[in-house]
């Protein structure tokens, strides 16, 4: 297992390069296919991981006779590439066939979904996705969103935080919205996409505080912390996957974590409802990552790949590794998850249509606003 983890690491280095979540740009040409590899777990976990593969086969379905073809709805080397990967084997095992991992990035998600659609509702055909599935209709480049699958498991997420450099002026999140709300047009905020972190953010504290930053836009949103770091904007707002690493290393400095409570890993960064109880509305509110597969594929098949993953999402390698991310394990299935994924959907799609960014009204799929 140490193979597995040494491999994911080095594949988790180069998040800084290439994004993650749903604010990265669509860079792969062609699907990319890998044969995630099998590993064995030891203990507990292989205890678990037996009591699984036994639940599990009163499906009736006999997974060895074909591999599992999982969709990843984003490119290579992203988060939700980086984590579904490392999840496959110990998915692998319960189930004793391969999982193999396939980049179908494209229409912020929907070639993916598209594609998993039009396999059989059998579970051999697995769609790996990311919050940003959810914004689909709103956005209107996809005819599908996530609440047209059958959700499995969400797995891990990533919490928001808003960022300035070391030598920044501002040490809270007070100094920094008076300071915007003192010089409207002026403060320099680095932004991404408008289905991004720092876009949905940012539509956060504006309708919260009437903030009108000066947006600057780059590619996802670890091109906006390298150009906070750089010196070219004043700050920025991403999820704490793109930011971990730098605030350990003192190279960005941490004003407010968009949660209502504290991050294990990071204790010290305070929450923005401290300062700002109005932002409860909104939370939980993060990016986060799970697996999904179509609507009427038979409940004993959802049932027992609910199993297996929960089981997979309960390896401590693998939650070491989201965490080693900056991101949190969650590891939600059923009516939790469902409820975690559709109020995110609700909450950003209204956000990003206030800010006159989308492209269609959430009303018109009877996305319901939230509740003050």
């Amino acid at each position: 297992m140490k193979k597995t983890l040494a491999l994911c690491m080095c594949a988790v280095m180069g998040l800084s390069i290439l994004g993650c979540g749903s604010g990265q740009k669509d860079t792969t040409a062609a699907p990319a296919e890998t044969k995630a590899p099998a590993e064995t777990t030891a203990g507990a976990e292989t205890t678990a991981a037996s009591e699984a593969t036994q639940a599990a086969a009163g499906s009736g379905q006999d997974w060895s006779k074909q591999d599992i073809q999982v969709a990843v709805m984003w490119g290579a080397g992203g988060a939700l590439d980086t984590t579904i990967r490392a999840m496959a084997p110990y998915a692998e095992e319960q189930l004793n066939t391969s999982l193999i991992v396939t980049n179908r990035t494209g229409g912020g998600g929907s070639i993916a979904m598209q594609y998993v659609d039009s396999q059989p509702s059998d579970g051999f055909n697995i769609l790996a996705a990311s919050e940003g599935g959810q914004l689909v209709k709103v956005m209107d480049t996809g005819a599908m969103d996530l609440d047209d699958f059958q959700l499995i498991n969400i797995y891990g997420a990533g919490y928001g935080v808003v960022l300035v450099a070391p030598d920044s002026p501002y040490n809270t999140i007070k100094e920094l919205v008076d300071d915007i709300l003192a010089n409207p047009g002026k403060i320099k905020m680095a932004s991404a996409g408008t289905s991004s972190s720092p876009f949905a953010i940012n539509a956060m504290m504006t309708s919260v505080h009437q903030t009108s930053p000066n947006l600057i836009t780059y590619d996802g949103d670890n091109a906006a912390v390298t150009a906070l770091m750089g010196g070219e904007v004043d700050y920025t707002a991403v999820s704490m996957v793109s930011a971990a690493s730098y605030i350990k290393a003192g190279s960005v400095k941490a004003l407010a974590l968009i949660s209502d409570e504290p991050m294990a890993e990071l204790p010290d960064i305070p929450v923005i409802t401290d300062t700002y109880p109005e932002y409860q509305k909104y939370l939980p509110w993060t990016t986060f990552w799970g697996v999904w597969v179509k609507k009427d594929t038979p409940k004993e098949v959802v049932d027992e790949l609910t199993e297996v993953f929960r089981v997979a999402a309960d390896n401590e390698e693998f939650k070491a590794l989201l965490v080693s991310l900056g991101a949190t394990p969650m590891n939600l299935s059923g009516d939790e998850a469902t409820e975690y994924s559709n109020h995110y959907k609700s909450v950003t799609s209204w956000l990003i249509y206030d800010s006159g960014a989308a492209a269609k009204s959430p009303e018109e799929f009877n996305i319901p606003r939230v509740e003050e």
